[in-house]
C-alpha cells in the first residue's frame, strides 16, 4: 500500500480516495472514506461506489487498516511512549 496524500494505492494499482485518510467500516459492512463518503456498500448508499474489490484487494487495506488500529492501541503502552520521548 502507498499513501500519496490522501489517497491510498494498492498493490494492483486501483487508487482508493480517502478524505483526511479516515477509512471506515460499519455494522453492515459499508467501507466508507471519511465521514460521509461510501465505496463499498451493501445495499443503496449515497456518494459514488468504487468498482468490487478483490480478495487480495480487500486484505490489503483490511491489513493495512488493522496495522493502523494497532499502533493507535499501543501508543497507551509506557515502553511506546518511551521510544518517542
Amino acid at each position: 500500500m502507498i499513501v500519496d496524500g490522501e489517497d491510498y494505492i494498492l498493490h494492483s494499482g486501483k487508487k482508493l480516495e480517502a478524505h483526511c485518510g479516515f477509512v471506515g467500516i460499519n455494522a453492515s459492512f459499508d467501507v466508507s472514506h471519511g465521514y460521509d463518503g461510501h465505496w463499498l456498500c451493501q445495499e443503496y448508499c449515497f456518494g459514488k461506489n468504487i468498482e468490487e474489490l478483490t480478495f487480495e484487494e480487500k486484505n490489503e487495506l483490511a491489513s493495512f487498516m488493522i496495522t493502523r488500529w494497532e499502533i493507535f492501541r499501543d501508543m497507551s503502552e509506557p515502553e511506546f511512549i518511551k521510544r518517542y520521548e
